[in-house]
């Protein structure tokens, strides 16, 4: 995957961040040149897909944040240099972990610069009531079908090709009724069992390939896709197709489905919780500095599960429950707490905290989750 921008303009972004400036090196040497639009480039790194859209404004707010952090000694590495969606995805927790701190006051830091190749935890606190080593999990739902529609939309809309258009892209059950008529859903661990990454790639490339084939033969820019095996097709539909006049194309699109059906909340949490303990037994953020409380934080706003984190009449007693007949052995950390972010500038909206008397003392968790 390459993301197309405007060297230019992403200099003048970055001209108002210079602590993000310092780190990132010079956008015209980035990447490679395009090849059907002069004057752009395109480069694999994914921070490059938010340089390139800082017209939407929470992407301007995550530059911002970053380059705030940068400035108070949390660099992220992992954000600046990644080619991957998902470990994009967690570095953007850690950072909105980070802010959550530094909006407190707290000084913060990172391990990632001297770990290598070793497992360690993603940020020490420092304020003057608190002291805390905090590893950062952001667990997601369904990560094969929301890898697919992430990298599905991330190429339609970064095809190098000197066009404006608008998209469609459909996501859409392929048979409706079973045998005996038996109504069918789609489940969201089939689906992302069944778009393995192998998967996803032969039907992506397929898809880019018809849809390259329709604009250059001036066929109808269209494609599509079909996964019988897990009753799922693909539909893409490009429209108002017409030469661009700027550096970088104006595209925009809409995104439809799948509809997700046949799971329970409840078991989703629970499975969340089974992944938190494994994290836990790896111990990663345990011992590592001297009077620091070992924190983890679970950001959930990846989880499918936000609504139901809101439904405090059936699902948060229902998770309640659930916490408290797994989640019995906390391997040396002294907080859980199963946060969500809501908007850039904003703490962190603390779910569930869960704390170990033996490590921490519950006054402690509520200083670094008020």
């Amino acid at each position: 995957m390459e993301f197309l921008f405007d060297p230019t303009a992403v200099t003048r972004t970055i001209a108002g961040l210079p602590h993000l400036a310092a780190l990132l090196g010079d956008p015209h040497r980035e990447g490679q040149r395009a090849t059907h639009l002069p004057g752009a480039r395109k480069s694999p790194r994914e921070l490059y897909r938010v340089l390139g859209n800082t017209h939407y404004a929470h992407l301007t707010q995550l530059l911002e944040t970053l380059d705030a952090c940068a400035g108070a000694g949390f660099t992220q590495p992992e954000l600046l240099r990644t080619r991957g969606r998902r470990p994009f995805v967690e570095g953007i927790a850690e950072l909105h972990t980070a802010e959550h701190f530094r909006g407190q006051g707290c000084a913060i830091s990172g391990f990632d610069d001297t770990k290598g190749n070793d497992s360690v935890p993603d940020i020490l606190v420092k304020g003057n009531e608190i002291a805390a080593v905090v590893e950062v999990y952001c667990p997601r739902a369904g990560p094969g079908l929301a890898s697919y529609a992430d990298a599905i939309h991330d190429r339609v809309k970064n095809l190098d090709r000197g066009v404006d258009f608008g998209f469609r892209i459909e996501h859409e059950q392929l048979e409706r009724f079973g045998e005996g008529m038996r109504l069918l859903h789609l489940h969201p661990g089939v689906l992302s069992h069944g778009l393995d990454e192998a998967t996803r790639l032969r039907a992506i490339a397929a898809l880019i390939m018809e849809l390259e084939a329709a604009l250059e033969t001036g066929a109808p820019p269209q494609a599509g896709f079909e996964f019988p095996e897990i009753n799922l097709s693909t539909r893409i539909e490009l429209s108002a197709v017409a030469p661009t006049s700027t550096i970088v194309p104006a595209r925009g699109g809409v995104i439809g489905g799948p509809a997700i059906g046949a799971f329970r909340p409840e078991a989703m949490f629970a499975d969340i919780v089974d992944r938190v303990i494994d994290k836990l037994e790896k111990g990663q953020a345990v011992d590592v500095v001297w009077g620091a409380e070992p924190v983890l934080v679970v950001e959930m706003s990846q989880s499918d599960l936000t609504s139901e984190l809101r439904h405090k009449d059936f699902y948060v007693p229902e998770f309640e429950a659930t916490l408290d007949a797994k989640l019995t052995d906390f391997h040396g950390y002294g907080v859980v707490a199963f946060c969500e972010t809501v908007d850039w500038g904003k703490r962190l909206v603390p779910h569930f905290l869960r704390v170990d008397p033996a490590v921490t003392d519950t006054a402690t968790a509520h200083l670094l989750f008020p």
